[in-house]
């Protein structure tokens, strides 16, 4: 994701919240300083892992940690790496996408080209991976348009389905807030400030991840589930001001 607050890092801290063990893992570039991953990390208090290690143990303390591909796999960075030599991106960055590095029981994933959806699915199923959702999100990020209607590409057990959602809210409004500031997205999770639509953002795409990871039997219950655990966050304070 290129630009725009990483919302969905919300929504991961909301899953691990839950009680599941969550683990983000990636490689980030081209990313304006609003949309940096690893500059957010510190700010909503998401450890990143310097080895697989460092991850289990970030596990173990706090439930959810961010595990960079330069910590998981050195060699996959190289081939990552050689867009700068290629002028283009080649299939290792969507292969780096559909890859379950922890062995989850439920994974999700992002695209931004709605053909490889189709891809990453049946991907996963031949991989024999549990539960999985795909989706078109922000930037190719997992992250729910709420103001959009969303398919959901899924396997369960192997077996593959789709599934539409209909938008969360009666607005139209870009995922990349032109307004975003530096901080926002801990001061989002504080309540110290209050977005309507970032925060559909953030319970819609954690409402998923907790539907994938086997902690609600439906998405109804899922998203009301989401909403809870963004109502009783823990570090929410008292309002200040308005986005």
């Amino acid at each position: 994701k290129s630009r725009g607050l990483p919302l969905f890092l919300l929504s991961a801290k909301l899953v691990a919240q839950a009680g599941a063990r969550v683990v983000l893992h990636g490689w980030n570039s081209h990313q304006n300083p609003i949309a940096d991953v690893r500059a957010s990390l510190d700010e909503i208090e998401i450890a990143s892992s310097t080895s697989p290690d460092a991850a289990r143990a970030a596990l173990e303390a706090t439930g959810i940690t961010y595990l960079p591909l330069e910590a998981l796999d050195p060699r996959l960075l190289e081939l990552l790496q050689l867009r700068d030599v290629l002028g283009l991106r080649s299939p290792v960055n969507t292969a780096l996408r559909a890859l379950n590095p922890c062995a989850a029981p439920g994974s999700v994933q992002g695209v931004f080209h709605p053909p490889y959806r189709d891809l990453q699915q049946a991907t996963s199923a031949e991989l024999g991976d549990t539960t999985v959702i795909v989706l078109k999100g922000a930037g190719g990020e997992f992250e729910r348009n709420p103001a959009k209607p969303i398919e959901l590409f899924q396997v369960f057990d192997q077996e593959t389905a789709r599934r539409i959602l209909n938008p969360m809210l009666d607005e139209n409004r870009r995922m990349a807030d032109p307004t975003a500031q530096t901080g926002d997205l801990a001061r989002l999770w504080h309540g110290e400030i209050t977005d309507p639509f970032a925060e559909a953002t953030i319970i819609g795409t954690a409402a998923l991840g907790l539907f994938a990871a086997g902690l609600a039997s439906d998405l109804p219950g899922a998203g009301e589930m989401a909403q809870d655990l963004w109502t009783k966050r823990p570090g929410r304070r008292p309002q200040k001001n308005t986005a």
